[in-house]
């Protein structure tokens, strides 16, 4: 007759594999968020590719990043603009973006348009001695043209859009990155503009900062990355590190802070990758 299990024999399973479990349940972790980033970069791979298509059957001339009625239903932006070349909305999500619709307008969270992407365009604004201009490479288009007519609103921007031809180093020049919480509507949703008096809906603002104080970083009251030097670029999800674009069309994933190495520097830095004319 076979002898049954006595309770400390039971014990001592039942701590091995509890020990076990600590053991490997850390390594599951880590290789579900490894798929996560590896799925995240292949989505925003295409993306990049859709948007080179978009440039051979459009002079060379990027999408804008959002249009001067500030709604892209209408108006048009990257987003909608590359939708023939993409086509699937999972692409433009990333798998750890829990599609937060915190820190948008309140009217948009229940609009049949205001739903999620995980990507944004690099649509940096900086001064360019005599108007705002595009220094990025998706940005907003209110600069030239019957579009901003069409809002009452005057075309106060100088250059608006910008062509592959000028830019002076594709390889290394951000196009699209990762901010979760964002959408393809309204406003900049889709857009990093890199300046705070931006910072209206879809926390759009900040470029990171190596430099500043590591404090956590707010937009429309919600959290946009515990420590602010990564401005609006997210990250978390993949420790320190996010998925890029670039003006080429090749993806990598890197540390944002090198993105722009000399911080409040922005606009001279020859370092800086979202300055597409540096």
């Amino acid at each position: 007759m076979r002898k049954a299990f006595t309770l400390i024999e039971l014990l001592v399973v039942i701590a091995i594999i509890a020990i076990l479990a600590a053991i490997l349940f850390p390594v599951f972790a880590q290789a579900k968020a490894a798929a996560k980033k590896i799925s995240a970069l292949s989505g925003m791979k295409q993306t990049g590719t859709g948007i080179q298509i978009y440039l051979a059957d459009n002079d060379d001339v990027y999408p804008m990043g959002y249009g001067a009625c500030w709604w892209q239903p209408m108006d048009g932006g990257w987003a909608q603009d590359t939708r023939p070349y993409i086509k699937n909305l999972p692409i433009l999500r990333d798998p750890s973006d829990p599609l937060s619709k915190a820190g948008w307008q309140g009217w948009l969270t229940t609009d049949p348009n205001g739903f999620n992407i995980s990507f944004v365009s690099n649509g940096m604004i900086e001064w360019d001695g005599s108007a705002n201009s595009l220094f990025g490479v998706m940005g907003m288009q209110q600069g030239t043209g019957s579009t901003p007519n069409r809002c009452g609103s005057s075309a106060w921007m100088g250059r608006a859009v910008t062509n592959a031809t000028a830019v002076t180093d594709v390889a290394q020049t951000i196009a699209i990155t990762a901010r979760y919480g964002s959408q393809m509507a309204w406003g900049p949703g889709s857009v990093i503009l890199g300046k705070d008096w931006w910072d209206w809906t879809g926390h759009a603002g900040n470029l990171p900062d190596p430099t500043r104080n590591g404090t956590p970083y707010t937009a429309n009251g919600a959290l946009v990355n515990r420590n602010n030097r990564y401005g609006a670029v997210t990250v978390g999800a993949y420790g320190n590190m996010q998925n890029f674009v670039f003006a080429d069309g090749h993806a990598k994933t890197m540390d944002p802070l090198q993105t722009n190495p000399d911080g409040s520097a922005v606009f001279l830095s020859r370092r800086n990758m979202w300055n597409a004319y540096r």
